[in-house]
Order: C-alpha cells, then structure tokens, then sequence
C-alpha cells in the first residue's frame, strides 16, 4: 500500500498518469537551483522504490537530464541510453521512459518522470507532446505546493 503523499503533488500525478498511460509516474522536485532532485511524490508500479529519494541532479538520470537539458526527454528504448540510469532500469525492469521539466516563471521547479506504459509500447511523440503541453499546468501546481509547505 502506497504511503500518503501532498495532496498536490498527489492530484498531478493522477493527472500525469492518465495522460500517457504510465505504469509509473514521479513528480520530482529541483532544489538547490536544479543541483539536487528530490522525487517528493511518485504512482504506480515503481513508487514504493523511489518516493522520497533525493540525489544529485547530474548523475540522477532521467530528470537530471530534463533539469539540464531545458526539454523533455524521449526515451523509447532504455537499454544503453546514458540518458538513463541503467541499475535501476535494469532492476526495476524498466523498458521505455519520458521525463519533463517543470518550469513556472522562468524558473526550474522539477520535472515529472514517466516510467513504462500500461500497455507495454514505448513512449512516443505524441506523449511527449501531451506532457509538454501539461508542463505549464504541472508546474504551476508544483509552485503551489512549494509555497503550501514554505
């Protein structure tokens, strides 16, 4: 049973979820300017393993690579892109992943991290595009719930 989690951050990857078909979906928090990546909410399949988790933006992996990169990030096959931390694609079992960052004013405020599909097909363009067009939303709600717990 998953643990409770911001309600905020709970509602937006609900949403994120539904919009691509995730097995897994984790909101991911920028602090220290994008240096660090705080995984505060995650669904799913794969949510118990990472909830909770912080680390360094630069070897963090797939939000990492959003923080830095200013775009989303299409990963259709996870096996050998550096894009991906492969220990935990490899253990975890994870096959195809998406990830977006969350900018709100112009400022980083984290990412959100698509791990798999339900249905087993790799993410594409089009979920891509359907997560780039939530970015703002998502990152609007992410500045609430920063400023709901400051």
């Amino acid at each position: 049973m998953e643990t409770q989690q911001h309600p905020i951050l709970q509602q937006i990857a609900d949403r994120a979820m539904e919009l691509v078909h995730a097995e897994t979906v984790v909101v991911a928090i920028a602090e220290s300017d994008g240096e660090i990546v705080h995984y505060a909410a995650a669904l799913g399949k794969y949510a118990e393993a990472i909830r909770g988790k912080r680390g360094a933006s630069a070897t963090s992996g797939l939000c990492g690579t959003a923080f830095a990169g200013n775009n989303p990030v299409l990963v259709c096959q996870t096996q050998g892109d550096p894009r991906v931390r492969q220990d935990w694609a490899q253990s975890l079992g994870i096959t195809t992943a998406l990830a977006v960052p969350l900018y709100d004013a112009g400022e980083l405020v984290g990412a959100l991290m698509a791990l798999n599909r339900r249905d087993r097909q790799a993410f594409d363009a089009a979920a891509e595009q359907v997560w780039a067009d939530y970015a703002p939303e998502a990152a609007s709600r992410v500045r609430d719930y920063l400023a709901a717990i400051a």
